[in-house]
């Protein structure tokens, strides 16, 4: 999952990228993520037996009706609005099959890089074995961008990498 202001959350499901509106934010609010490409506002969120369970309304207290609940398993990530994540994918799960040029299908690997500080488009293609025009390409990155190019600290990128 990318999260971006113009395009909205990017999401990568059974090996095809789906772009989402961003959901109006509430700064109090934490966010759930789910597989499927949902992102839920919640408040009070907890985990219990498998179970991640959150207020759909911060107004609402103690309503039954303002309970939520799903599975871990359908849960890609909580972000907490401290800025703090929780993380429940295996990316290791996730894989593409992608064809060469020599006609030959490559097993690839998806993975998400946080850029750090001073990290370029080049040092991150090199630190993964990819094309930097790849990385442009899977992450809707502007053709202005180039190989020398800073990123901004924190960016998620989205990568194929070879298994």
């Amino acid at each position: 999952m990318i999260k971006t202001e113009k395009r909205g959350t990017i999401f990568f499901i059974n090996g095809q990228r789906i772009i989402r509106e961003n959901v109006k934010s509430d700064r109090s609010a934490d966010y759930i993520y789910l597989i499927s490409g949902e992102e839920i506002p919640a408040w009070q969120v907890s985990l219990n037996n498998g179970i991640i369970s959150y207020q759909k309304d911060k107004a609402q207290k103690r309503a039954m009706s303002n309970i939520g609940a799903f599975p871990v398993e359908e849960v890609f990530l909580v972000k907490y609005n401290d800025g703090s994540k929780d993380l429940f994918t295996d990316f290791d799960s996730i894989q593409v099959v992608e064809e060469t040029d020599n006609n030959e299908n490559a097993m690839l690997k998806v993975v998400f890089h946080e850029v750090l500080r001073g990290e370029s488009l080049s040092d991150i293609a090199e630190k993964y074995g990819v094309d930097v025009n790849k990385i442009k390409e899977w992450n809707e990155l502007p053709d202005a961008f180039n190989s020398g190019t800073t990123l901004k600290a924190g960016t998620q990128l989205m990568l194929q990498v070879k298994q």
